[in-house]
């Protein structure tokens, strides 16, 4: 576990997971982050900023980071893969939000939720074991998937575009007039 103030520099040579959460404590509000690699470390710095993460990692941190649709980690220039469980509510109350509508966005939601499912689903016994007929079982069921989310997730593949968390794409669409 470290602690605030120790010598962080090679805690972050693997992608870091991190996660921060909130509660009140003697009428304060106060925050935990926790950030992880194969050791975890655990920082109270009291507030949700983004300083607070850069304090962390460094705010020239260019890695991956795998973590939630907060802003505090979209400052950050590396790549960022955000953590399932978080986009999978955010997925349900976007169909959920849209179910009425004749826009795109609630089939756009219920496409990746089915994607999920397929790619989180039981394996099947021929993707079962270590042989190298289930390797490629399931690594064909990772092309398929991977396939259909680039089908729905053009953004992906045109740096051109725009990168908006789902969060900011959820507030963003306004749905019909």
């Amino acid at each position: 576990v470290w602690t605030e103030g120790e010598p962080r520099g090679v805690a972050w040579a693997v992608d870091p997971y991190a996660d921060e959460t909130g509660w009140r404590e003697q009428g304060q509000h106060t925050t935990i982050w926790t950030v992880s690699t194969c050791q975890t470390i655990y920082v109270h710095h009291g507030r949700r900023t983004n300083e607070a993460i850069d304090g962390i990692l460094g705010a020239d941190f260019g890695g991956t980071i795998v973590a939630d649709c907060y802003a505090a980690y979209d400052h950050f220039l590396g790549p960022k893969q955000r953590c399932w469980a978080h986009l999978v509510r955010d997925l349900k109350a976007l169909r959920y939000e849209h179910a009425a509508d004749t826009t795109e966005t609630g089939g756009w939601a219920e496409g990746i939720l089915s994607i999920y499912a397929q790619a989180s689903r039981a394996r099947p016994p021929p993707e079962e074991g270590c042989t190298s007929q289930a390797i490629r079982a399931r690594e064909e069921r990772a092309r398929q998937c991977e396939a259909l989310i680039l089908l729905l997730c053009p953004s992906v593949l045109d740096p051109r575009l725009p990168y908006a968390t789902l969060a900011k794409r959820r507030h963003r669409d306004p749905g019909p007039d």
